[in-house]
């Protein structure tokens, strides 16, 4: 059953009113733009999936940049799709084969790493099997890839901060508990107790690892950084501790990609496009 929020925009394209249907989808909150991918992705109809493919491709060939700015002002965003999304706008992708990408990369890796599973295994456990299924897969680079994330994921070269998503992604289709934190130019996770269903839940004392992933990954305990920031004799902040949202997460992912870029006209194209999305997203609640 279909949400009634897409149905008149449905309902519109299948009596061929293309115009209106690009209009009121426009004129919808950015949600509904989702449930129209929902849709997209589920349709079985080839005529009518093109029909709401033409309407789709429509809305963000004039308006990617307000959705994607829309999208990270969201509470709660989903790090796969706006991280898929950003790719796409990055590097000029298209969206639904990208998620088929990386559905069948990941696919696989949720069948074997199922709920049931995890939740039997202590977190050092469960962060060693996300090793063995994600990051031993990969040549981890210094810097994110410069053609787009799925093309890394294909090529089996991605930056630690790029393989660091992927179990974010992972951890977020399995409800496991955890959270990124960026630092500079890499990413520490963080793997927190069993009632933390979002980032804002996570209290120091929730924390029961981190972890930076890389050839070998390295698990520390709350203690460990604690002891580790006292002989580099600096001062462990409550922002260096804690996990961060998805969006921060996102932005942090955007200027990296920028700023490794050695092409300068490159560069350029691609500062553009993130500086973009960072003004409207200071502007913009709806599309």
């Amino acid at each position: 059953m279909k949400n009634q929020s897409i149905v008149p925009i449905l309902d519109l394209i299948d009596q061929r009113k293309f115009d209106s249907a690009v209009y009121l989808l426009r004129d919808s909150h950015y949600s509904v733009l989702n449930l129209m991918e929902n849709t997209i992705l589920m349709e079985y109809d080839d005529k009518k999936a093109k029909n709401y493919l033409k309407v789709y491709h429509s809305v963000l060939r004039d308006d990617y940049s307000n959705i994607l700015a829309a999208n990270l002002q969201a509470n709660f965003i989903d790090i796969e799709r706006l991280f898929l999304h950003l790719n796409c706008f990055f590097f000029g992708a298209d969206f639904f084969e990208s998620k088929r990408s990386l559905d069948r990369f990941l696919n696989p890796i949720t069948t074997k790493l199922t709920k049931s599973l995890v939740d039997n295994q202590k977190s050092e456990e469960v962060l060693g099997l996300f090793h063995e299924y994600i990051a031993g897969r990969f040549i981890i680079d210094a810097t994110p890839h410069s053609v787009g994330f799925i093309s890394g994921i294909e090529q089996q070269t991605l930056s630690q901060f790029e393989v660091s998503i992927l179990y974010l992604i992972v951890a977020r289709r399995l409800d496991i508990p955890v959270f990124g934190l960026p630092l500079d130019d890499k990413m520490v996770l963080c793997y927190a107790k069993k009632h933390c269903f979002h980032d804002e839940c996570v209290f120091e004392e929730d924390v029961l690892n981190y972890l930076i992933v890389g050839e070998k990954d390295i698990i520390y305990a709350p203690l460990d950084l604690i002891l580790l920031s006292m002989m580099n004799e600096e001062p462990l902040l409550i922002n260096n501790k804690l996990p961060r949202s998805n969006a921060y997460i996102l932005n942090s992912y955007m200027d990296n990609l920028v700023s490794i870029q050695e092409d300068a006209k490159y560069r350029d194209l691609l500062s553009s496009k993130y500086q973009q999305i960072q003004l409207l997203s200071t502007e913009v609640t709806f599309l």
